[in-house]
């Protein structure tokens, strides 16, 4: 975090966007390898924990030294990937479901403890995006028609969102005007 800090034109970082999720295996709970659990949860949960932990104190501590110096820049800002899948169970992907339900609980402490520091955390939590990922999702799934219908039926406009327009939604809770 201290080098993303580095990258800005002004050593600072103002705006992390705390992406880390993959789905895993799909099978039940009562097929599902234990190993292949830890490993979905140690990537989309420990790692958004991470982003949260080092993330926010590197926006602490430049929140208090602005405020040492009397400086009035409160542009820190933190969007969180949670899911859909965190407000409603999805068969077949227990661990996944699991750590975005994880997500969206864990987000509204850490902007209560950080909105004294005006650094903003934020959530999204959309149906699935078109990326790699859910194509693989959907190529491995035993009913790969069925599972793009189900998919594509829980977008309120056919198809699939495309990640421009989750880039777009960061940008903009992510902006430091």
């Amino acid at each position: 975090m201290e080098q993303a800090a580095k990258l800005d034109y002004d050593g600072v970082l103002h705006a992390l966007f705390n992406n880390a999720g993959v789905v895993g295996l799909q099978q039940s709970y009562i097929d599902h390898d234990i190993e292949e659990w830890h490993r979905v949860l140690n990537i989309d949960l420990n790692g958004v924990l991470y982003g949260l932990k080092y993330g926010l104190a590197q926006m602490v501590k430049q929140a208090e030294k602005n405020a040492a110096q009397e400086s009035d820049d409160p542009n820190f800002a933190m969007v969180n990937r949670a899911s859909t899948a965190a407000f409603r169970g999805l068969p077949n992907i227990g661990p996944y479901t699991a750590t975005k339900w994880a997500v969206r609980g864990m987000i509204m402490p850490a902007a209560m403890e950080n909105a004294q520091y005006k650094i903003r955390v934020n959530a999204i939590a959309p149906t699935d995006t078109e990326t790699d990922m859910i194509r693989q999702f959907v190529a491995s799934s035993p009913d790969p028609e069925k599972v793009l219908e189900v998919m594509q039926a829980m977008n309120a406009l056919p198809g699939f969102p495309q990640p421009v327009d989750m880039a777009a939604v960061c940008a903009f809770l992510l902006n430091r005007s």
